[in-house]
């Protein structure tokens, strides 16, 4: 399926953005465009600010560090640099950032804001809870904590509805949103469940481990691999597809405990746990179509897989990005 088209050394900060052809990345002090085809590099500009997160942004990129965020046309130059004096913040859309305005250390609550980027502000604030604002897809907005899930209206940020929960110290994980219908994650009881956006009822709930999830919106299907893999129905939950094979994955040294995994015709692009290995399974015949082994290196569960129709990025231990064209 692939085979390795080379390597850039060099560390670079995990946000790369990778489009078509064309790869952008931070490496040291230099932020840099290039294209994969021939490796040249294009642009390359040097940066006073650590970015951790690439993304497209109108005509092109808003890049986030710890402190601040830059907008930056399409040759790399910064339009405009601006600093945010919030404790954290997180890109959630073209249009918005999630930000937290105030933290209480005494209470553990902190207070959070819908941030617009067009306008610099906030156009709106919640009082201060212990949960954290989510969206997938910046047009439905929650915030979860340990005991519930609430929905908020994008315009004032006003409490649709609440649904009351058990997940003791953690934080539920909103996993994917689909038509009517928002996916959470409770990582203390094990559970998936779909609530019903408009009403906050629960369409169906389902024991599992929390990770692994590939979300098919499509084909109306969700695809877990942790080890071993499953597929349910995206509308029912009902079971579509499952193989348990211990033995399976453990003699062919693919057994992988990674979230982030890429899924591209029918096969999940995922890494071994332990040293060195990228695989692509096959959903439909259950079988490891292709197959990279490395002796120096490793690749953790937390370093990002990016993958498109033309290339699949691999980032090492080392910070390094193995990158691999796709054979037609």
């Amino acid at each position: 399926m692939y085979e390795l088209r080379t390597k850039i050394d060099a560390p670079v900060n995990k946000g790369f953005y990778l489009e078509g052809s064309f790869l952008l990345y931070q490496s040291g002090k230099k932020l840099i465009k290039q294209n994969l085809d021939n490796n040249k590099i294009l642009f390359e500009k040097e940066v006073n600010h650590n970015f951790q997160s690439i993304k497209p942004y109108k005509n092109g990129f808003i890049c986030l560090s710890s402190s601040n965020y830059s907008i930056l046309d399409n040759d790399l130059n910064i339009i405009s640099d601006n600093k945010i004096n919030y404790y954290e913040y997180r890109l959630i859309s073209e249009e918005f950032l999630f930000s937290v305005v105030d933290y209480n250390y005494n209470t553990f609550e902190k207070k959070s804001g819908l941030y617009e980027i067009e306008t610099r502000k906030n156009i709106w604030e919640t009082d201060y809870n212990k949960g954290t604002l989510k969206s997938v897809d910046g047009i439905n907005f929650f915030i979860s904590s340990p005991t519930k899930i609430q929905r908020l209206n994008n315009e004032d940020g006003a409490i649709i509805w609440s649904y009351e929960i058990n997940n003791k110290n953690f934080i539920p994980e909103l996993l994917g949103v689909n038509d009517n219908l928002a996916f959470f994650g409770l990582q203390s009881i094990d559970k998936l469940i779909a609530i019903e956006i408009t009403t906050g009822n629960i369409k169906w709930q389902k024991s599992t481990i929390i990770g692994g999830y590939f979300f098919d919106y499509k084909e109306k299907k969700i695809h877990q691999m942790m080890v071993n893999y499953t597929c349910v129905d995206l509308s029912t939950g009902e079971n579509i597809d499952s193989y348990v094979d211990n033995d399976f994955f453990e003699k062919n040294k693919f057994e992988t405990q990674r979230k982030n995994y890429g899924f591209i015709d029918n096969h999940i692009i995922t890494t071994d746990f332990r040293k060195g290995t990228i695989g692509a399974f096959n959903t439909l015949t259950k079988e490891i179509d292709w197959k990279y082994k490395s002796d120096n290196e490793s690749f953790p569960a937390t370093s990002p897989i990016v993958l498109n129709d033309k290339y699949l990025i691999v980032q090492n231990n080392k910070n390094s990005l193995n990158i691999f064209h796709r054979k037609q």
